[in-house]
């Protein structure tokens, strides 16, 4: 077998070193490359979960402008209320509301003030339409919430015209602090009648 030339052994050695430097870079370049996708892969989970999370997390910011008018509506309501009086307070003001619509007051009696539970909108609505066809046994106790309101429950006697009554009436019923019970009417003369017309007033 011939003896390799001087240039032969020149090119094989560096092609030697071409090979180990190749592979040397392989194997540094592949285990950071694994490394790197493994990264990418986490970083790509992790950019997915924070979306998510976004998603899911409430925007504070609209509930907060939520709670701010939720807050102003139930203030509104409230300033629909009288506030918790006293007798004579309360006196004044059926008496002047009386007389706002033209009517002469007579005799006023009061209740003492009490707790009274008022069943709410929704309870209220289910109250009034009963299922129809269900048995005794399918009826189930259901525990309605309600709100402990402070009512005085006044009885006035006043003279005047029905006009002038039903105009009282229909004014009262319109807030959300007053109601009319019942009005009983007595003749007196042909245009003029005494009424008893009874308050039920909520306060808060």
């Amino acid at each position: 077998m011939n003896s390799l030339s001087k240039r032969e052994k020149t090119l094989i050695y560096i092609l030697v070193c071409m090979i180990v430097f190749i592979g040397g870079i392989f194997l540094l370049v592949l285990p950071s490359f694994e490394q790197y996708s493994k990264a990418k892969s986490a970083y790509d989970e992790a950019s997915d979960q924070l979306v998510i999370t976004k998603a899911s997390v409430p925007d504070y910011t609209t509930l907060d402008a939520n709670v701010k008018k939720v807050k102003k509506e139930l203030e509104e309501i409230r300033k629909s209320f009288y506030e918790e009086m006293n007798k004579e307070d309360l006196d004044q003001e059926i008496t002047q509301l009386v007389v706002e619509h033209n009517l002469v007051p007579v005799n006023l009696s009061m209740s003492e003030i009490a707790s009274e539970e008022v069943m709410n909108y929704e309870a209220y609505l289910k109250s009034q339409t009963k299922e129809q066809g269900t048995s005794s046994k399918e009826n189930k106790t259901e525990t309605t919430k309600k709100t402990t309101a402070k009512v005085y429950n006044v009885t006035m006697v006043v003279q005047g015209t029905v006009q002038d009554v039903q105009s009282l009436v229909n004014d009262a019923n319109k807030t959300y602090s007053m109601k009319i019970g019942s009005v009983q009417y007595s003749e007196q003369q042909e245009d003029t009648k005494q009424m008893t017309i009874t308050f039920k007033v909520y306060m808060m």
